[in-house]
């Protein structure tokens, strides 16, 4: 399905604001329908191409001196704290991930990225294996269209395996 997303450019000097756009869903964001929430953020370079290594800038020092600290501390958009949610495989060769911020869902319950990875299943195995961690979390972010909705009476629960 499609998905009008909020979308962020950031370069070494600056940030872009754009959208909302149409973008290709995922399960977290069907889950979660509060779209002013989500930010999709891509790194690209001034002029809007993927960032490369070159001989004139250390791509090594952007990274630790620019980037880093937003994916851990999470950046200030209008008003609003967003931060890093997570992405998905084919994102991240884009350069591209999810951020989000903090909102209270219809139980009034408070979502924030942390509450909504854990709520994605239950990975204490990998807690010591970041980067099987990493691309399971990565699936919940994949590009889907949204299927059939069963209601509760329409599964059986006792069929067999």
């Amino acid at each position: 399905g499609v998905y009008q997303s909020y979308h962020m450019i950031l370069t070494p000097t600056r940030h872009i604001l754009e959208g909302p756009l149409p973008d290709q869903s995922n399960s977290v964001l069907r889950k979660y329908n509060n779209h002013e929430c989500f930010l999709r953020v891509t790194f690209q370079d001034e002029n809007r191409s993927k960032l490369r290594r070159d001989f004139e800038s250390s791509i090594n020092d952007l990274l630790k001196e620019r980037y880093r600290p937003i994916l851990l501390r999470g950046y200030r958009v209008a008003g609003r704290q967003f931060q890093f949610l997570g992405y998905s495989m084919s994102g991240l060769r884009d350069h591209s991930v999810w951020f989000m911020t903090p909102f209270t869902d219809d139980s009034g319950t408070l979502l924030d990225a942390e509450s909504i990875r854990g709520n994605l299943g239950d990975f204490s195995q990998l807690v010591h294996q970041p980067a099987r961690l990493a691309a399971r979390w990565s699936q919940a972010f994949s590009g889907t269209d949204l299927s059939i909705t069963l209601t509760p009476e329409e599964i059986d629960y006792d069929y067999p395996d």
